[in-house]
């Protein structure tokens, strides 16, 4: 079996752990959590086997992770690499991997530059290095309109995307559920699902 790596929001660990159950043996999982000496033992034992961690923790953890050379990298909640500058999409491109994937649910179109920094994870230097990528695209699209700009950028984003309409997966989507909650008596908070 090969060995992959999932990061995703803490809030989100044991979600994709449970996902990966349905599909794997339990005992092929590495959930990655916990205090620092558990995080070492357990980093420092990754055999063959689908490892799940958060965002916080491959930033705490990132020396750890350096020599260990991945099949697949999957990257959940991707907006968390949207900005290039930060310390965490920074850590995240350091880690060795043959694949890699990231999800967003989030439109990819919100700015030209976190699009560029995702495909800088996956395929770095796909859309060149960012001065480039912002001269040749972001400028002439942002600034100038520019169409022949946004059809080449499309052009070359387009093979590399899934991307379903909310009208194409609203028949798979559960219905809403909510739920008031009385904290302290004081406010109450209702939970969307």
């Amino acid at each position: 079996m090969l060995h992959s790596l999932t990061i995703c929001p803490a809030s989100l660990v044991l979600n994709w752990e449970s996902e990966f159950s349905k599909f794997s043996d339990i005992n092929e999982l590495l959930v990655i959590h916990g205090n620092k000496e558990s995080r070492i033992v357990k980093i420092s034992n990754i055999k063959d086997e689908i490892v799940i961690t958060s965002y916080d923790y491959i930033k705490r953890d990132i020396d750890l992770y350096k020599e260990i050379k991945f099949d697949t990298l999957v990257i959940d909640e991707a907006q968390y690499i949207k900005n290039y500058k930060t310390k965490v999409s920074k850590t995240i491109k350091q880690i060795i991997s043959e694949y890699k994937i990231a999800f967003i649910g989030t439109p990819i179109e919100n700015t030209l530059l976190e699009l560029w920094s995702i495909f800088d994870f996956f395929m770095r230097g796909y859309l060149f290095k960012y001065e480039k990528f912002s001269n040749l695209f972001e400028k002439q699209i942002v600034l100038n309109n520019n169409e022949n700009s946004k059809q080449k950028l499309k052009d070359m984003v387009e093979p590399f995307i899934l991307r379903r309409l909310k009208s194409e997966v609203l028949d798979e989507l559960p219905e809403k559920i909510e739920e008031t909650y009385n904290l302290k008596k004081r406010k109450k908070y209702i939970c969307l699902i």
